[in-house]
């Protein structure tokens, strides 16, 4: 029987192995948004001083699954008006981080003090020596598409977005100035079907032209790690495990039962 347990797990529990590979974790950045009036605007968020990875855009694409980088990054430049002149003849390899800690603001409903979430972005590492081979890992979160023009309320879903996060990265000079690292994330459809039956919403995927939607944003605009639970036809694969059912399942619940601060969100406890 296919062991499903340990699905989306790190985006909570860090094991001893992962703790001490975690080479980009021991020197600290704090940020926050520049554009922030209010901590429940954007929650700040702690990152790397030094990227442990300088990648190429073939990397981003083939190992990280950031499909159509450039296009998506030429996107995000326009639209901040920091879109080079000459974009398409610039060659740069970019730095990556392996995770992202979003500081979470205490839920007064179940907690009095900040929440570290810890959101991660890691390529496949092949086996070398005595070191066995890891699966890649790309925490699911739930975030925002735009900054929003009013701060939002502390739990409010609106403007949320589940997604799941390919990337988490610095933008190179020869791009331009951006001081917020950013991160290529892919969309799943809004939060609008509800299962009364089970208190979870349903997910899916969202394509465009038979290609998952997908965009770069600031890390500031993600909100939290979010789990999601298969939902598994009367025929369930089994093949599938929990290293590649992200990929593979076309549908998910949002699993509000985790933590606490999730159910106070996501079942909208006052």
């Amino acid at each position: 029987m296919t062991d499903f347990s340990g699905f989306g797990e790190p985006t909570v529990h860090q094991s001893e192995d992962d703790e001490a590979d975690d080479s980009d974790s021991e020197d600290i950045a704090v940020g926050t948004s520049s554009t922030s009036t209010s901590s429940a605007t954007v929650p700040p968020y702690s990152i790397a001083k030094k990227a442990p990875f300088r990648v190429s855009v073939d990397s981003l694409e083939r190992e990280f699954g950031a499909a159509n980088f450039l296009s998506h990054l030429e996107t995000f430049l326009g639209d901040n008006k920091i879109l080079p002149r000459r974009f398409h003849d610039i060659s740069a390899s970019f730095s990556v981080y392996k995770r992202v800690v979003i500081k979470i603001p205490a839920v007064v409903q179940v907690s009095s003090t900040i929440t570290n979430d810890p959101i991660r972005a890691v390529r496949e590492s092949p086996s070398s020596g005595l070191k066995r081979a890891k699966p890649g890992h790309f925490d699911t979160v739930l975030a925002r598409k735009s900054q929003p023009s009013t701060p939002p309320g502390r739990l409010s879903l609106e403007g949320l977005f589940p997604a799941r996060v390919r990337a988490i990265f610095a933008l190179p000079v020869e791009y331009g100035f951006f001081s917020t690292p950013l991160a290529y994330v892919e969309w799943y459809k809004p939060l609008s079907q509800f299962d009364t039956d089970l208190g979870m919403y349903k997910i899916a995927p969202a394509f465009h032209n038979h290609t998952r939607r997908a965009s770069i944003i600031p890390v500031t605009q993600i909100s939290r790690s979010c789990h999601l639970i298969p939902r598994f036809p009367r025929h369930v694969d089994r093949t599938l495990t929990s290293d590649d059912i992200l990929d593979k399942c076309q549908s998910f619940y949002s699993n509000c039962y985790l933590r606490h601060i999730d159910f106070v969100l996501l079942r909208g406890v006052k």
